[in-house]
């Protein structure tokens, strides 16, 4: 679900350009000035970018507009002069067309009087232009809830299952968190709150994937009201429980890490359903082959200047390839079993509650070593309360103890050691997955976690 932690970059001054569109006609709302005319602007305090609801809080209290932020159009990083700035693209799901005092409707002939704030916004501000006129094409990977009428869909499936189960009307639909591998949604009515997780196509797996846990084992999972496959929407209850990363007592971290492994086992005899599912099979044998192409497809280390992987990186990587093959080799044979693997798993994606631990999330799901999902969990500090971190060693052993049925606790540390750069490669490859289906002026979100990745294995 969502959390409430700002995410704020100190020191760098963060403008947000608004492009907010007429609802029908292919006009942009701008600020009039005596010079001419600029885009609403806004400097928040929230920096994550895939945070918005704040967007379009700032954008009515400053402008008086009714309009959410669904993509991001262009994002510029200026290091020498500390500042970033962002345009972003809002849409009018109100259908407001008379606009405030201050602001006018501006058409593509006038764009000649816009002052725009970075040189950058231009091409970006151009190719909607096109796009809203029907010159080119909305490309494929576009995700859904920057097309039309995405929200009108959502907002009668909404109602229509709310109905169905007297759970009254939707009070408000606010849209939380919205970037290019999803969206999130609170929903207040009659009955109490919901969250409405919406995904791509390459992510559609989350919503069956999600409700068939929940099925077997509601405590373990969010709480699945309602989901739409085709669509990629999933609808839960709004759950009280609290972020694993608000606790403090160790033996909760170690109950969720036991409890996970044990549901890893028992996902085992449901392979063929996951399978239906739509999770995909990747197995350390897949690994060593498909870990390949960040060699022959150099691309995905060299993204942009300033993060790219240099000659001597890219040469020792290449050395180091070959025993992470033999490893993957190795223990495709003599290791644990497969199972569900989660794909994402760190403690942002546990949640604890009066009934123990809840993991959400599931939009990674897949099959492989049940040791790959701990990589992310170990390998970043989400946060984490620094009691934790101190004893994060005996969340590790009770996860680990939770597999001794299987082999002796000394050869399960051994193989869990083994295996934890391969788990990185495990993450980095699935970034190049990711990346590789964004949308391409929106693969800047994703792109630098690669060489990211990468380099935690040339300094594991």
């Amino acid at each position: 679900m969502s959390s409430d932690v700002v995410h704020h970059i100190p020191d760098v001054t963060v403008r947000y350009d608004l492009l907010v569109p007429h609802p029908s006609r292919p006009y942009v709302a701008v600020c009039q000035e005596t010079a001419g005319y600029s885009l609403p602007w806004l400097e928040p305090v929230e920096h994550h970018t895939a945070v918005v609801a704040h967007i379009a809080s700032l954008a009515r209290q400053k402008y008086g507009l009714e309009a959410v932020a669904v993509r991001i159009l262009s994002y510029q990083h200026e290091r020498e002069q500390a500042a970033q700035f962002r345009l972003y693209q809002l849409d009018n799901w109100t259908g407001q067309v008379e606009l405030p005092a201050g602001l006018v409707w501006l058409a593509e002939a006038d764009l000649a009087e816009l002052a725009l704030a970075h040189v950058a916004y231009w091409p970006a501000l151009e190719a909607w232009f096109a796009e809203r006129q029907g010159r080119v094409p909305i490309p494929d990977e576009r995700v859904p809830w920057a097309r039309p009428g995405w929200y009108q869909r959502l907002r009668y499936w909404l109602e229509k299952t709310l109905a169905a189960n007297h759970w009254g009307h939707a009070n408000k639909i606010e849209l939380y968190r919205a970037w290019s591998i999803s969206a999130g949604l609170w929903v207040a009515t009659d009955q109490g709150r919901f969250y409405v997780k919406a995904s791509p196509p390459q992510f559609r797996r989350e919503t069956g994937v999600t409700r068939f846990l929940a099925e077997q084992l509601p405590t373990l999972y969010p709480e699945v009201v309602a989901t739409d496959e085709a669509e990629g929407w999933l609808l839960m209850r709004a759950s009280a429980a609290e972020p694993l990363l608000a606790q403090t007592d160790i033996s909760r971290w170690q109950e969720a890490l036991a409890r996970y492994a044990g549901r890893q086992q028992a996902s085992r005899v449901r392979r063929d359903e996951f399978a239906d599912l739509g999770c995909p099979v990747r197995g350390l044998a897949e690994l060593a082959t498909e870990a390949e192409r960040l060699v022959t497809e150099p691309k995905w280390l060299r993204p942009e200047p300033g993060v790219a992987f240099t000659d001597e990186e890219l040469a020792q990587f290449k050395a180091l390839l070959p025993e992470l093959q033999r490893i993957c080799q190795h223990y495709a044979v003599a290791g644990l079993a497969p199972t569900l693997v989660h794909g994402d798993f760190h403690p942002g994606n546990i949640l604890y509650g009066r009934d123990g631990p809840i993991f959400i999330d599931w939009s990674d799901a897949c099959w492989s070593h049940p040791f790959m999902d701990l990589a992310i969990f170990l390998l970043e500090d989400f946060g984490n309360p620094a009691a934790i971190n101190e004893q994060m060693a005996l969340v590790v052993e009770a996860y680990l103890a939770s597999w001794s049925a299987e082999k002796p606790l000394a050869e399960l540390r051994a193989e869990f050691d083994a295996l934890g750069p391969v788990a990185i490669l495990f993450h980095a490859l699935s970034f190049v997955r990711i990346v590789a289906n964004l949308e391409p002026s929106a693969r800047w979100e994703m792109h630098n976690v690669v060489p990211w990745l990468v380099r935690q294995l040339l300094t594991t």
